[in-house]
């Protein structure tokens, strides 16, 4: 007889097999908190997903607890094509975020 927790392992295997990395990427902006960005790029790195970390300011964003991070790439709505778009929030970071009319647009038209 099979477990209960054979058939989930199973079914588990089978999403695995069949994933596809994703083009993900956090948009930051000065402000944001540490948690809700650094551990969703390391929990997707981990899993093999591809991560662009993208920043509305400079390439050096300081997040609320004033860690420093470096953006891959500055946000440009014209060449952002991505499968998945992360927000952090944090304060002042959800702020900045929600007064970036080039962000605001593009999420409105994904």
């Amino acid at each position: 007889a099979e477990s209960p927790g054979s058939k989930i392992a199973s079914e588990l295997l089978c999403i695995q097999a069949d994933f596809k990395p994703a083009l993900t990427a956090p948009v930051t902006s000065n402000g944001f908190e540490e948690i809700e960005a650094i551990t969703v790029i390391d929990i997707l790195r981990r899993a093999q997903i591809n991560v662009t970390v993208a920043s509305l300011t400079d390439f050096q964003v300081k997040a609320s607890r004033q860690t420093v991070v470096i953006a891959d790439i500055p946000f440009n709505s014209n060449d952002f094509n991505y499968d998945a778009v992360i927000l952090p929030g944090g304060m002042p970071g959800a702020t900045n975020l929600s007064r970036a009319e080039t962000l605001s647009h593009f999420l409105q038209t994904m």
